[in-house]
């Protein structure tokens, strides 16, 4: 009787083999109890508790009630039961629940097609259409999320960027920040851009790349002119047409009749811009599919002489074949071609459509394709089909039922029908311990699809790998054999990796670290700006590209338009700050480190500063205390404006003093903190004191100048003119028309003239984080065109835009129409910001919009010194004059002649002083604005020397403070080198006397 159960067992066994699918790998698979202990996984849930502990048949339902986060209620069925299971058994595929697929419990190794297939993440872009998602057409190029994904440009199905899963190499595509204490998320501006109409997502670095990715075009045909594709050119927009946007058309005069945000194909054909780069040629020139900013978009068929030399697209099915217009090779297969089906042109030549429905031409001195003929091909291989295989199993036994064993001894009656209740109720239940499992050998069908394939299935005999052509042998592992294709190809298939270091591979490049299975790339591919080795070495010694190396080497490097964009690409900011100054040796004054470069104009602003400051300070206390005394009218006027001349000046020695501090205070770190300087409160206000200091001090001056001319040519009259108040108003006005000049550059209603520059927060489109208040007004202009909240509004929204004169007008029309994109500005730099030290813009052309201001003040400056000039050599010529009509007498005449030569050496000083600072300047500036390079040497001497001179040194000439020290001093010195002789004479009469004699 046991022989003939053991009998049944075994027949039962293989048929339960045999008539199970061919692919019998879940027997492989175990499921591991709670307690540790494992169990076939064909145990699980099928009534019988199999493990010690019965984690195996905890029922539950599909909400699974009272589940851990990494557990879900699995349905069976098969046996039509829902246990509790971890998650791990449903994505890595052991345990197929009916109501939970992989995607379903977001297993990280799967996602989600658009027709709610739950597929493999190891399909993207694997070159293969058939095994993932239909929306995974292993295309890179045409609108939509393009990223590095295994060394190569990877086009990702738009639903992997809701996730919290790496897809890309460098993490692009983790365009969401998830909460850890919710399941809310927000969207990273600052890795990902949405697209306008928010069909797509796109990495934020392409945005303005010349490449369109974006279906609305919104991603290029938003940026600056200089950068746009040609394709931006031909969308109807509602900006009038200039010479800068002009379209192409069938000739110049041709209008533009398409509607707003429509394509121009020219001959009056438009089109929807959705439909640029989209593989079908809608233009007849094929505009739409340009490789320049769509790549190969184009299809192959649809390509024209004027494409030559471009990439396009083969039409085959199933794979990714790109091919090149006439450049003589037969890139694309003949028709039929796929994976499996291997076809080749045959003689004679046949039609690839890369080369001959391009309409290519002569190519040498015969044509290389026969184009005229009917495509022909020769196809090899067969479809897949079933071969039987010799394949060893691990079989496990079915379990047997519990059997009932009873406690105690019982007789059963015959043919009694309490038989059955009596058994079932007197004798316990008693499991068999869980069967061991055996090896057989069994013989199963496999597709030939698995024949020579690398991996042994038969592996009884391994016969479904032996003698396989066009396949590289492997020495050890378990990769028996790989396609000869494989070899030299980069990547390590074998496990000894002799398909790649073991052969001769011409024509690539070896990595210096293997960490990845990536050990070599070709030539092309090296200085590509997509770093494909571990170790970066095919990207670290590239200089002739004009990109920059970031100096900590986070990231290794960044493209060339990136340097001195203010945004801070590298994470140490080496690429706005390089240590090589000549780099970019665009700033006057500052360096990576200091404010004021130059050691010197360091050491002279607190020279001039102190100097300044102590100077007109002492003389203002001292013509403070000595007005009173003043009885004559001209002499308290003169004391007046010396006295406002010393206040003017005291402000540019404090001038100074700030900038010496602010120096110090930046000193070694300047260019990390330079916009935020440039925009602070406190450089402008340096800024208003530079020319409420410099324009009060030359109108003060000119008033001094008349004042002495008025006492020359009326000498009686200025014993009572000036009155007080009138010299009170002229100082008045000084103060008023420099306070004018010094703020004309603060008002907000003139910022398109003044404050022209902002920093803009969170917008791609500008090259530079500081933008120009009319780059601003043209981008908002397009905004009208390709912003979808916008299209509807009316035109007066534009006539708006371009009568704003400052940055909060420009924020107002986009906050009131309600746009999706928002111009936010934090930093604002104007007339003071042109350089470091906070001066105004001296030198200007008319590119500047500020070079109205300037000019004015440097022609006013410049007149004012010619006045004064004039005035002392009038005043000069008539003292002298005067003086040599009043001297008469010998005593007399010397004493005139001491005062002329006195007032000759002051004027003297005058002159020369005033010459030195503003003559300078002035002509530097007319030679600046006539459009001839001035050196920023001669510009950072005058404004640190020649500007503030004047400050430092009016003390001494305009004060007779200076004057009356300078002659105590003689008189103390006169009065004991006198003592002293005295002295020796009475010690030496004789000698005295001997002298006198």
């Amino acid at each position: 009787m046991k022989r003939l159960l053991s009998i049944s067992l075994l027949l039962m066994t293989f048929v339960w083999v045999f008539d199970a699918q061919p692919d019998t790998s879940v027997n492989h698979n175990l499921f591991q109890c709670d307690d540790g202990s494992f169990i076939p996984v064909l145990s699980f849930c099928d009534g019988i508790k199999d493990c010690n502990d019965g984690s195996d048949e905890i029922v539950t339902s599909s909400s699974c009630p009272g589940c851990n986060t990494d557990e879900i209620g699995c349905h069976l069925p098969s046996q039509n039961r829902t246990c509790t299971i971890r998650k791990s058994y449903v994505c890595n595929g052991v345990v197929k629940c009916h109501n939970a697929t992989p995607c379903d419990v977001n297993c990280p190794s799967h996602y989600r097609c658009e027709n709610n297939n739950c597929v493999e993440r190891t399909t993207l872009c694997n070159g293969n259409e058939w095994d993932g998602c239909q929306e995974d057409d292993n295309w890179s190029s045409g609108a939509g999320f393009k990223c590095i994904r295994q060394g190569s440009v990877c086009r990702l199905p738009h639903q992997l960027l809701q996730d919290e899963v790496q897809d890309c190499d460098q993490g692009d595509d983790l365009c969401f920040i998830f909460s850890p204490k919710s399941d809310e998320k927000s969207f990273n501006r600052s890795r990902c851009y949405k697209c306008l109409d928010g069909s797509m997502i796109i990495p934020r670095y392409r945005v303005c790349d010349g490449v369109i990715d974006c279906s609305d075009l919104s991603d290029e045909c938003l940026c600056e002119e200089e950068v746009i594709p040609e394709i931006c050119r031909h969308v109807k927009s509602r900006i009038p047409q200039t010479s800068e946007n002009k379209i192409t058309a069938a000739s110049d005069d041709e209008e533009n009749p398409c509607r707003l945000g429509e394509v121009y194909c020219g001959n009056g054909t438009c089109i929807n811009r959705t439909s640029v780069c989209d593989t079908i040629a809608d233009c007849s020139d094929n505009r739409d599919e340009r490789y320049s900013y769509c790549g190969d978009t184009l299809k192959c068929k649809d390509g024209l002489l004027q494409d030559a030399g471009a990439k396009c697209r083969c039409d085959t099915s199933g794979y990714s074949v790109a091919g090149t217009l006439c450049d003589g090779v037969a890139d694309c297969p003949p028709p039929g071609s796929s994976p499996y089906l291997i076809a080749r042109w045959i003689d004679p030549p046949g039609a690839p459509a890369d080369e001959c429905l391009a309409r290519c031409p002569l190519l040498g001195s015969n044509q290389i394709y026969s184009c005229g003929v009917p495509v022909a091909g020769a196809v090899s291989g067969n479809p897949p089909s079933r071969i039987r295989c010799r394949q060893i199993k691990e079989i496990f036994p079915p379990p047997r039922p519990p059997v009932r064993r009873p406690t105690q001894p019982i007789r059963l009656q015959p043919n009694s029908s309490a038989n059955l209740t009596l058994f079932t109720s007197h004798f316990p239940t008693t499991p068999f311990p869980s069967p061991t499992p055996f090896l057989v050998t069994v013989e199963l069908p496999i597709d030939s699809n698995a024949e020579c394939n690398g991996t042994v299935e038969c592996d009884a005999d391994a016969t479904d790998e032996m003698n396989c052509p066009n396949r590289f042998y492997c020495s050890a592992g378990n990769r028996i054999n790989i396609p000869s294709s494989s070899v030299c190809d980069g990547i390590v298939d074998c496990n000894e990796g002799e398909d790649e270091f073991g052969q001769d591979c011409p024509g690539r490049f070896y990595c210096s670290s293997l960490n990845n299975s990536l050990v070599s790339i070709t030539n092309d591919t090296i200085c590509d700006f997509i770093i494909n080795c571990d170790d970066s070495s095919d990207e670290t010694s590239c200089t002739e590209d004009g990109r920059f190396y970031c100096e900590n080497g986070v990231p290794l490097f960044v493209e060339k338009r990136q340097m001195f964009d203010g945004r801070g690409d590298c994470s140490d900011l080496s690429d706005e700050c390089p240590t090589d100054e000549n780099s970019r040796n665009e700033n006057t004054f500052s360096s990576r480190y200091e404010l004021i470069a130059n050691p010197v104009l360091r050491a002279f602003v607190w020279i001039m500063g102190l100097m300044a400051i102590i100077g007109n300070a002492v003389v203002i206390i001292y013509e403070s205390c000595q007005f009173p005394k003043r009885d004559s009218k001209l002499l308290r006027a003169n004391h007046l404006l010396v006295l406002n001349l010393a206040i003017a000046d005291f402000l540019m020695g404090l001038y100074l003093i700030i900038l010496g501090v602010e120096v110090a205070i930046y000193s070694g770190n300047y260019c990390v903190n330079k916009l935020y300087w440039l925009s602070s409160t406190t450089c402008g206000t340096m800024g208003v004191l530079v020319v409420l200091s410099s324009e009060t001090s030359v109108i003060t001056l000119g008033l001094m100048t008349t004042l002495r001319l008025y006492a020359v040519l009326k000498p009686l009259s200025s014993s009572t003119k000036p009155t007080q108040g009138q010299v009170l108003i002229g100082i008045s006005f000084a103060w008023i028309f420099s306070i004018l000049l010094a703020f004309i550059p603060l008002a907000p209603n003139l910022d398109y003239l003044y404050t022209d520059v902002a920093w803009v927060e969170d917008n791609p489109y500008f090259q530079n984080a500081t933008v120009k208040f009319s780059s601003a007004q043209r981008w908002i202009e397009k905004l009208f065109t390709f912003d979808p909240s916008f299209i509807e509004h009316p035109d007066q929204a534009i006539d708006d835009v371009k009568r704003a004169t400052s940055w909060g007008q420009l924020q107002s029309v986009i906050h009131d129409q309600n746009g999706s994109q928002t111009l936010q500005t934090s930093r604002f730099y104007g007339y003071y910001s042109a350089d470091s030290v906070c001066i105004p813009r001296l030198f200007v052309t008319r590119d500047d919009n500020a070079w109205g201001l300037s000019l004015a003040i440097t022609i006013f400056n410049f007149l004012a010194f010619t006045y004064v000039a004039c005035a002392y050599a009038v005043i000069l010529w008539v003292s002298r004059k005067t003086m040599m009509k009043a001297g008469t007498s010998g005593s007399s005449r010397a004493t005139s002649k001491d005062k002329s030569k006195k007032l000759q050496n002051k004027v003297l000083r005058l002159v020369v002083t005033d010459f030195c600072c503003w003559v300078p300047i002035s002509i530097m500036a007319f030679i600046k604005f006539s459009g001839i390079p001035v050196s920023n040497v001669a510009y950072a001497v005058s404004a640190i020397i020649l500007l503030p001179i004047n400050s430092a040194l009016n003390p001494i000439l305009y004060s007779n403070f200076i004057d009356n020290i300078i002659e105590r001093v003689h008189s103390r010195l006169q009065t004991s080198s006198q003592v002293t002789s005295n002295a020796d004479h009475t010690a030496n009469p004789k000698s005295s006397k001997g002298t006198n004699v």
